[in-house]
């Protein structure tokens, strides 16, 4: 447990001073985004350590309750996946916004063959920057309008 500690504390000042770097440097004007984080490994620890992460990052953010839903692709037999959908608002890139989500899902122990053995540490998508919408299938998936519905009081 120590070493995952160790290397918490790690991505998070790594984190920070890049957050800060981009914002400093970064004029342009505020972008609503609207993510989605799903984790069938793992998923209390991962998702904690994430929703802590991108809490610091983006202060504003407010979060949807944890919706527990089985794997949508059923391609094999998985556990059941942990999701959460959170708005926050920004004035980093979206190329910024994404890479700060690699780096969070590589520091949860996401590599690329993740998703092909159906064991998920965590997946971070950027479903809305601003008024562009990414993954527009997803916006149809249960839990994502769940979590919307929560966090626009619907």
């Amino acid at each position: 447990m120590q070493i995952y500690e160790e290397i918490h504390k790690f991505v998070c000042k790594r984190m920070q001073k890049n957050t800060i770097t981009i914002l400093l440097m970064n004029t342009m004007s505020s972008h609503t985004c609207l993510v989605c984080l799903g984790s069938n490994l793992c998923p209390e620890v991962n998702m904690d350590k994430a929703c802590e992460a991108l809490t610091r990052m983006f202060p504003d953010i407010r979060w949807s309750p944890v919706i527990v839903s089985p794997d949508i692709r059923k391609i094999r037999s998985v556990p059941d996946y942990h999701n959460r959908v959170a708005l926050f608002t920004t004035t980093m890139s979206m190329s910024s916004v994404r890479s700060c989500f690699k780096e969070l899902e590589r520091s949860c122990g996401r590599t690329s063959d993740s998703k092909s053995t159906g064991l998920v540490p965590l997946d971070i998508d950027l479903l809305r920057y601003g008024d562009t919408i990414f993954k527009s299938e997803d916006m149809h998936a249960p839990y994502v309008r769940q979590g919307l519905d929560y966090l626009t009081g619907k």
